[in-house]
C-alpha cells in the first residue's frame, strides 16, 4: 500500500515508504486498513502531518507504543507504555561514529510498572492471534547476532561488557561488493537495472515568481529524531526554530533579525517564524530546524514552541517517486524538493 515493492533495492533495507502513507491509507487500495500498530513515532515527522492524521482518523483501530505522549498518542485507542533504553537488558552494536565496530553490553535497572517493551507486545499479540510459531526468541536471536560477530555474551560479561573489533583499515584488501572492490560503480546496481554510477539529474520543483525560495530543514545534532524533544536542558538550547536566510534575501523581503516572516507553500498552509540572517546559506534558499511545533499538551515543555517544518512539505505519491527511481533506488521522499515563498509578517 506504500509502494515500497516497486522500489526492490530500497526493499532490502528499508522498513516502509511513510511519505506514501497517507494517500495509501485514504485510497483503500491495493487492500483497505482497519487497524495500525505504532511504535515511538510521531505524525509531526510526516511531510503535510494534516495528511497522515486524516488517515489515521480512518481506521478502525490504532495501538500505540511509546514512553511520550506525543501527538500520535491523542489518536490512540490504547497507548501501551514503551521501556525506556535505562531499562533495557540486552547488547547495542556501535558503528556510528565508531572508528571500528563495538558491541556493548547493556543491563537495565528493571521496570516500576508493566512496561513491557516492543518484542513482549509483539509477540503477546501473536500469542493472542493463535500464530505463536512466528514468535521471536530475542534471546536466541542476540546470541546469534554475537556468534556472527565473533563474540559471546560470556565474553562481554568478562571483558567489561565490550567487544571491539579493531581492524587497520590499511590493510583491508577485499570489501563486501560483488567485485571485492569499493565499488564507486555500482555492479549490483546496474544488474538490476539502475543507474551504476551517480550523475546529476535536475530537481522536480524550480522557483517561480509565487514561489521563489527553496526549502531546506536540518535536525539539530543534541536532538534524537524527536525522541528528547520533552527534554527541558535540551529545548533550552533552541527553544525556537527560527527561518535562516541570506542577508541580500532578507534586505529583499525588508526583514530584520528576529522578526517574524510568514513562509507560504503550496500545501496552502503558512508558517509564522522569525528570521535569522546568516551568510551560511545561499540567497535562493531558505532553511529551518526539524522537531518543533508540538501541539499536545501533555508534551509540557514542547508545547507551543515553533513551528513544524512538515507543514510546508507536501507528501508525495508513489507516481512521484517513480519518477525518480532510475537513480533514487533508495526510495528517497523527496521531502525537500518545494518551494516556499517569504514575506514580512
Amino acid at each position: 500500500m506504500d509502494g515500497q515493492h516497486l522500489f526492490p533495492i530500497a526493499n532490502q533495507k528499508r522498513k516502509g515508504a511513510f511519505e506514501h502513507l497517507a494517500r495509501g491509507i485514504l485510497s483503500g487500495q491495493p487492500y483497505p486498513v482497519k487497524a495500525g500498530l505504532a511504535k515511538s513515532y510521531n505524525v509531526l515527522s510526516f511531510p503535510n502531518p494534516d495528511s497522515i492524521i486524516e488517515a489515521l482518523k480512518t481506521l478502525d483501530f490504532l495501538v500505540v507504543v511509546d514512553i511520550l505522549p506525543n501527538e500520535l498518542c491523542q489518536l490512540a485507542d490504547i497507548i501501551l507504555p514503551d521501556v525506556h533504553f535505562l531499562q533495557k537488558d540486552g547488547v547495542e552494536v556501535r558503528t556510528y561514529h565508531a572508528l571500528w565496530p563495538q558491541i556493548m553490553l547493556r543491563e537495565g535497572v528493571g521496570t516500576l510498572w508493566e512496561e513491557k517493551g516492543w518484542s513482549s507486545i509483539v509477540n503477546g499479540i501473536l500469542d493472542g492471534m493463535g500464530k505463536s510459531e512466528f514468535k521471536v526468541d530475542w534471546k536466541k536471536y542476540e546470541a546469534a547476532q554475537l556468534e556472527d560477530a565473533g563474540t559471546s555474551m560470556e565474553y562481554l560479561k568478562a571483558n567489561n561488557g565490550i567487544w571491539e573489533k579493531k581492524e587497520d583499515p590499511k590493510g583491508w584488501t577485499e570489501f563486501k561488493t560483488p567485485t571485492k572492490k569499493i565499488e564507486l560503480y555500482s555492479t549490483v546496481l546496474e544488474k538490476e537495472g539502475y543507474e551504476p554510477l551517480p550523475t546529476w539529474h535536475d530537481r522536480l520543483t524550480h522557483p517561480t515568481v509565487e514561489y521563489p525560495y527553496y526549502i531546506l530543514t536540518e535536525h539539530l545534532p543534541w536532538r534524537r529524531m524527536g525522541r528528547n524533544s520533552n527534554d527541558p536542558i535540551l529545548v533550552g538550547l533552541l527553544p525556537e526554530n527560527f527561518l535562516h536566510m541570506h542577508p541580500d534575501t532578507a534586505a529583499k523581503i525588508g526583514v530584520k533579525e528576529s522578526e517574524y516572516v510568514i513562509v507560504e507553500s503550496p500545501t496552502g498552509k503558512s508558517l509564522k517564524i522569525r528570521a535569522h540572517i546568516t551568510r551560511g546559506i545561499r540567497r535562493d534558499c531558505v532553511m529551518t530546524e526539524h522537531g518543533f511545533g508540538y501541539w499536545s499538551k501533555m508534551l509540557r515543555v514542547a508545547y507551543g514552541k515553533g513551528t513544524c517544518d512538515g507543514d510546508l512539505l507536501p507528501e508525495r505519491s508513489i507516481e512521484d517517486t517513480l519518477k525518480t527511481s532510475k537513480y533514487n533506488t533508495a526510495m528517497g521522499g523527496l521531502l525537500l524538493d518545494v518551494c516556499v515563498n517569504v514575506r514580512k509578517a
